[in-house]
C-alpha cells in the first residue's frame, strides 16, 4: 500500500476569479493576499512570491526590488507597447509572432535567492521541481516550444513521484501565466490542473496552488493567489502557505 503524500501543483498565474468564472474548484479553497513588498512595477512579481510562500516570509528578490529607475522604465515600457513595440533580452521584437518568444528573461539574472533550508521543504523528504526563487535553475522566459516541453515533465512527475518514497512533493509549471500573457486561451490548462488534483486526491493530500492570478482578459497579473485543497485550512495570505503545509504534515505524523 502506498504512503500518503502531500502534493503541491503550483500552477503559476492561475486566477481565482476566473477558476470561479469556469465553475472549478477544490473541497477547500480560498483566495490569498499578497504583501505589496512582493510586487513589483505596480504588480505581484514570480520571482518574489514563491520563495516568500515556502519560507513563510517575505523574501522579495534582489533583483526585483522596485526603484525610480525602474519606475521610469515601465512607463517607458508601456509606452513602446502601445506602439506595438516589445523588448526582449535577445533584442528588439517589433510586433513579433506570439509562438516564437515568450517573456522578457533568460539566463542567470533569474537564480535562486532564498536557501532551500529557510523553507518548509528541508523539514521532511521532499522532492522539488522548478520551483522560481528556490531552484537555481529556473528561468522566466525561453521559446514556447520550451515551455510546452517543461509542462510536459511537469505533468509526468507528477504522475511518477506518486511512486516514490518522498513525502513531500511540490512540481511547479509557469503554462497558465505564459499563456495568458501571450493572449492564448488557457481554459484547457485550468481544466486539467484540476482534473490533476482531483485525481491525485483519491489517495493523497493535495495543494492546487499559484503565486497570482493573470487575467485571460487584460493578460496582466492580478492581485490575489489561488490556493485549493482536499482538507480545511486556515489561510489569508501568501505567507500562511508554510503553515498550511506544516499542519497537515504533523498531522500525518501523528
Amino acid at each position: 500500500m502506498k504512503k500518503e503524500k502531500l502534493i503541491i501543483i503550483c500552477m503559476d498565474g492561475l486566477d481565482p476569479d476566473y477558476i470561479s468564472e469556469l465553475k472549478h474548484s477544490m473541497p477547500y479553497e480560498k483566495k490569498l493576499t499578497i504583501p505589496r513588498s512582493l510586487y513589483y512595477g505596480n504588480k505581484p512579481h514570480t520571482m518574489n512570491i514563491w520563495g516568500s510562500m515556502f519560507a513563510g516570509k517575505e523574501k522579495p528578490h534582489p533583483k526585483f526590488q522596485v526603484s525610480e529607475t525602474v519606475k521610469n522604465r515601465f512607463r517607458f515600457r508601456k509606452i513602446l507597447h502601445k506602439l506595438g513595440i516589445k523588448w526582449h533580452r535577445d533584442g528588439w521584437n517589433i510586433k513579433k509572432e506570439r509562438e516564437t518568444h515568450v517573456g522578457s528573461g533568460s539566463g542567470k539574472v533569474h537564480n535562486a535567492h532564498v536557501d532551500y533550508k529557510e523553507t518548509i521543504f528541508s523539514q521532511y523528504h521532499s522532492f522539488i521541481f522548478d520551483i522560481p526563487g528556490v531552484v537555481d535553475g529556473f528561468i522566466l522566459g525561453g521559446s514556447l516550444k520550451q515551455v510546452n516541453q517543461n509542462y510536459k515533465l511537469f505533468k509526468i512527475l507528477l504522475n511518477c513521484l506518486t511512486l516514490s518514497s518522498y513525502e513531500l512533493l511540490a512540481i511547479y509549471t509557469h503554462q497558465p501565466d505564459i499563456q495568458s500573457h501571450m493572449e492564448l486561451n488557457c481554459d484547457s490548462i485550468y481544466k486539467e490542473g484540476f482534473f490533476i488534483a482531483k485525481d491525485l486526491a483519491r489517495d493523497n493530500k493535495v495543494i492546487l496552488l499559484s503565486d497570482h492570478g493573470c487575467s485571460p482578459y487584460t493578460h496582466n497579473h492580478t492581485d490575489y493567489a489561488y490556493i485549493g485543497t482536499n482538507f480545511p485550512f486556515e489561510a489569508t495570505t501568501v505567507l500562511d502557505v508554510k503553515n498550511v503545509i506544516q499542519s497537515i504534515m504533523e498531522q500525518k505524523e501523528e
